[in-house]
């Protein structure tokens, strides 16, 4: 079933603007100073790209594809509101990979041990 829901939501998200790199790099500022239509759109446009980083990351191995997915659009929305980030593209492919190993850092067991790491 949830192979079924990743599916889904892929096939949703792969509807999205086809935008460039250096396009949404030019939509940063525009996104930053509170215009929200540039910032959804940037959002949308970059969807599947963070889909496709966080399902390419082995760690943490207890973790579902979505749950991954969701972890690293939280990631895109900080690096856009990151005022020290002009490349988007470079900022998500470094992040995502750190915030998961993070987590599996921080939870080896999975989300319901209670024991994380200091």
């Amino acid at each position: 079933m949830s192979s079924d829901h990743l599916q889904l939501y892929l096939s949703e998200i792969e509807r999205g603007a086809t935008v460039s790199w250096p396009e949404r790099n030019g939509m940063l500022a525009a996104a930053r100073d509170g215009n929200e239509d540039i910032k959804k759109a940037l959002i949308q446009a970059t969807l599947m790209d963070t889909a496709r980083i966080a399902i390419s990351c082995r760690e943490p191995e207890w973790m579902l594809d979505l749950d991954k997915i969701q972890e690293a659009n939280l990631v895109l929305m900080r690096a856009i509101d990151d005022t020290s980030v002009t490349d988007l593209h470079g900022a998500i492919r470094e992040r995502i990979p750190a915030q998961l190993r993070r987590i599996a850092r921080d939870f080896p067991n999975g989300p319901g041990s209670m024991s994380a790491s200091p």
